[in-house]
């Protein structure tokens, strides 16, 4: 039986490696014969977090719109890995906190957050 397919974040402040080594646990995916994907969180492209998800940082409903992004991503992980570098904080929480969104919207988004990757 194969082992489930499995989402792998990478966050953390800028030159710690998240890229470098995200990139590295992508490809030994790839060369045990795992199907997988591999995103940069600035990448316009990003298959989940594109540029058209950060241009609606400012709707009142991005947490709503984030969260469904979320949803695909797992629901996508029953064909393959991913690795996602920087999407979980940076595309999404970074804009609530550049909006002084509440701390209790803030940390339910988390919560959900939470609940859908798990």
């Amino acid at each position: 039986m194969a082992a489930p397919n499995r989402l792998v974040l990478f966050q953390g402040v800028p030159a710690t490696g998240k890229t470098t080594t995200s990139r590295a646990v992508a490809d030994a995916l790839g060369e045990r014969g795992r199907p997988y994907g591999w995103a940069l969180e600035e990448d316009r492209a990003h298959p989940f977090f594109g540029s058209d998800v950060r241009r609606r940082h400012r709707d009142s409903d991005y947490d709503e719109q984030c969260l469904r992004r979320w949803k695909a991503v797992v629901d996508d992980c029953r064909d393959r890995a991913w690795v996602l570098e920087g999407c979980a904080f940076q595309s999404t929480v970074r804009f609530m906190y550049e909006q002084a969104w509440a701390v209790e919207r803030i940390e339910d988004y988390w919560r959900r957050f939470a609940e859908i990757v798990a």
